[in-house]
């Protein structure tokens, strides 16, 4: 039996991640609006309207010493996080060049991260093997702390500081499910 179900995201650059189950909330049809963060780290240097707000968008292409990898196809995921139980959740989006895949992962999948993706270090919670390939299980919280805060996206975007509706805030669904916590 599976310890956890994670959701399974091939970035940019070929590189392929694992999220919980319920952290991968959407994928978008079709490519969205984009907002330019001029000041931002290269990985975040965008950030789209989702929901009623905007949010802020990895570019793991853009990641490795700010060596650009593009994809021929590119969705974004929505995901969702928090820095610990205590505090409202918040979003995000990836950048993928595939459509996610769902899959049960349990420990004796466990593999150490090879040399290759040592700089995802800082980034993840651990690392298993699919199908002959490691997979680094992302701590969005941490990718995220990173990014323009919701005020710096909201001035670029030109929006106003009181949007009461903004994508980031409250979570009613009482989530708790995270491959980072599990």
């Amino acid at each position: 039996m599976p310890s956890a179900i994670a959701w399974i995201i091939t970035l940019p650059g070929d590189v392929r991640v694992a999220v919980g189950a319920v952290e991968l909330v959407h994928v978008l049809p079709d490519t969205p609006g984009r907002i330019r963060l001029s000041e931002a780290p290269a990985c975040f240097k965008e950030a789209i309207s989702w929901g009623h707000g905007e949010v802020a968008i990895f570019d793991a292409g853009k990641f490795s010493e700010g060596i650009e990898k593009i994809a021929d196809t590119i969705y974004f995921g929505i995901v969702r996080y928090r820095s610990n139980a205590s505090t409202p959740q918040r979003f995000g989006a990836l950048k993928m060049s595939d459509m996610p895949k769902r899959v049960p992962v349990d420990d004796e999948m466990a593999c150490d991260l090879p040399d290759s993706l040592q700089h995802w270090r800082p980034l993840i919670v651990s690392c298993f093997e699919l199908e002959g390939r490691p997979v680094p299980v992302l701590d969005l919280a941490k990718l995220f702390s990173r990014a323009p805060s919701e005020s710096e996206i909201r001035a670029a975007s030109g929006a106003s500081d009181g949007d009461a509706d903004a994508p980031n805030g409250a979570d009613t669904s009482g989530y708790t499910d995270s491959l980072a916590t599990t």
